[in-house]
C-alpha cells in the first residue's frame, strides 16, 4: 500500500492539455510522436506491475550521447514495474524483457539491456528511499527495431522563463501528446515548470524535458506548485545527475542531506532563532540545493519533531517561518493549526484553518479539522 500511495504522488496526479503544435517547435522534436515511447516490462519471476490496472509503466525516450544511444525513463517507475520483493535499484539479471515502443505501434521499438546506474544500496522506499532526487534510469540497448529518433542532452543551467516541451504518453490518452511549459524556478537538480490542468492523466513520468534548441534538459518526475502563487505545477530532475552517470562519477546516488540534520545541532546549541537565521542563509546559496534537501516538507519535519517532543511553542514558531517562505503550501497551515490546538489555542487554530480554506476551499482535511474544533 505504501508504494501505491507514493506512486499516486508521481503518476496519478499528473495532468496535461494537448496543445496544437507550435510554429517554433525545435527541429529535434519534428518527429516527437516517435520520441515518446511506453515502457513494457517483464521480469524472470513472472512479475510485471504491482497493480493490474497498469498496462505499461510511464514514458521513456532515447538519448544520443555522441558515442552511443541509450534508453531513458524515470527511476520511480520501479515503484510499479518491479520484481517481487525488490527493495533497491538493482534489477540487472532479473529482467526477462524491457521494451520501449511508440504507443499503439509495436512494429518499431528498442529492447533494453543493462541498467547503467544500478545500485543495490539505493533503496526504493522507507526512510532512506530518496530516488526521486535522482529520477533517471539509464539503460544500454540490446536491440533496436526500426528508425527511432534520439535526443541530445544539455548540461548548462536553465533560466526562469525558458520554454520547455515534453512529449509524453498519458495512460488515458489514445495517443501520446506534446506539452509546452515555462520554467518557474530551478533549485539544484530540481526544475519547476508550468502545468496545464485538464483532468488527472498519469503515465507521463519519464518524459524528456526539451529546450527550444531541441536538447534534453531534464526528465519529468512529478507534481509541484508555483513558487509565487501556489498554482499547480510540475517538476523534473535536471541532466546534472545524468552527466554523473555518463562520466562514472563517484558517490553517484548519495541522497541529499535533510536540512534538519544541519539545523538540529544549531537548535540544541544556540536555539531556534539562530537555526532559522542559518536556514535563511543556506537558502540563499545555489550550491546548497545540490547537497541539502531544502524542500518545505523536509523543513516541516523539524516542526513535527517539536510537536512529538511536546514543544508546541517551538513548533508554532517553526511552522510560521515555513509559511512565511511558502505561503501557498496548505500542509504547513494544517500543521500550524494542529500545533495551536495541541497547545490549547483553539481560536488561533480555527483562524489558521479558516484562512487556509479561503485559499483552498476544497481541502477536505482542513474542513474536518475545523468542524472538530467547533465554535
Amino acid at each position: 500500500m505504501m508504494k501505491f500511495t507514493r506512486l499516486t504522488l508521481f503518476f496519478l496526479l499528473l495532468s496535461f492539455t494537448v496543445k496544437s503544435q507550435s510554429t517554433d517547435l525545435p527541429d529535434a522534436l519534428s518527429n516527437w510522436q516517435k520520441i515518446a515511447m511506453i515502457n513494457e516490462v517483464w521480469y524472470k519471476d513472472g512479475s510485471r506491475y504491482v497493480h493490474s490496472s497498469f498496462e505499461y509503466a510511464g514514458t521513456g525516450f532515447l538519448l544520443d550521447t555522441g558515442k552511443d544511444t541509450l534508453a531513458i525513463t524515470a527511476k520511480h517507475i520501479l515503484w510499479i514495474a518491479q520484481p517481487k520483493q525488490l527493495e533497491s535499484v538493482a534489477i540487472n539479471g532479473q529482467i526477462e524483457k524491457w521494451w520501449l515502443h511508440p504507443k499503439g505501434d509495436t512494429t518499431i521499438g528498442v529492447y533494453l539491456d543493462q541498467l547503467l546506474n544500478e545500485d543495490e544500496t539505493e533503496m526504493l522506499g522507507g526512510p532512506s528511499g530518496t530516488i526521486g532526487q535522482r529520477d533517471w534510469l539509464v539503460f544500454s540497448i540490446k536491440e533496436m527495431m526500426g528508425d527511432l529518433p534520439a535526443l541530445k542532452a544539455r548540461y548548462t543551467p536553465l533560466a526562469v522563463g525558458e520554454k520547455l516541451y515534453y512529449p509524453a504518453c498519458p495512460y488515458q490518452s489514445k495517443d501520446c501528446i506534446l506539452g509546452e511549459a515555462e520554467v518557474l524556478s530551478t533549485e539544484g537538480n530540481r526544475i519547476v515548470f508550468t502545468k496545464e490542468v485538464s483532468g488527472f492523466i498519469g503515465g507521463a513520468s519519464g518524459s524528456p524535458l526539451v529546450d527550444s534548441q531541441g536538447r534534453v534538459v531534464g526528465i519529468l518526475a512529478g507534481t509541484s506548485f508555483h513558487p509565487k502563487n501556489g498554482e499547480h505545477a510540475l517538476y523534473g530532475i535536471s541532466t546534472h545527475y545524468l552527466n554523473k552517470v555518463l562520466t562514472d562519477s563517484p558517490h553517484l546516488n548519495d541522497p541529499l542531506i535533510p536540512i534538519g540534520d544541519v539545523l538540529w545541532p544549531i537548535i540544541n546549541a544556540k536555539g531556534i532563532d539562530e537555526a532559522l537565521r542559518h536556514w535563511q542563509s543556506v537558502k540563499q546559496s545555489k550550491i546548497s540545493y545540490f547537497y541539502l534537501d531544502l524542500l518545505p516538507e523536509t523543513f516541516n519535519a523539524v516542526g513535527k519533531e517539536f510537536m512529538e517532543l511536546g514543544k508546541y511553542p517551538e513548533a508554532i514558531t517553526w511552522f510560521e517561518a515555513s509559511i512565511a517562505d511558502n505561503p501557498w503550501l496548505p500542509a504547513t497551515s494544517k500543521l500550524l493549526a494542529k500545533a495551536y490546538e495541541q497547545q490549547g489555542r483553539k481560536r488561533e487554530a480555527r483562524k489558521t484553518l479558516e484562512e487556509l480554506l479561503n485559499q483552498w476551499p476544497a481541502d477536505k482535511e482542513a474542513k474536518e479539522a475545523l468542524e472538530r474544533l467547533g465554535q
